[in-house]
């Protein structure tokens, strides 16, 4: 049984995952492909990464 999981968490710079808390903006437990579209403030943000068992790709656009 080969289950793979990825959590990504999009974090504003400054707060962590583990003192701030937070859902996952994205959560995939299958292989596939997919895509999400978030929009957010301005700001600086950076991801949080969670996986296993699994090869996982994360691609980030910015469109201005």
């Amino acid at each position: 049984n080969n289950f793979g999981l990825l959590a990504i968490y999009v974090m504003k710079s400054g707060q962590s995952l583990e003192q701030n808390g937070g859902f996952p903006e994205v959560t995939v437990n299958s292989s596939k492909n997919d895509e999400t579209q978030l929009v957010k403030q301005a700001g600086d943000y950076y991801l949080d990464v969670s996986s296993a068992n699994g090869s996982w790709t994360v691609t980030i656009e910015e469109y201005k």
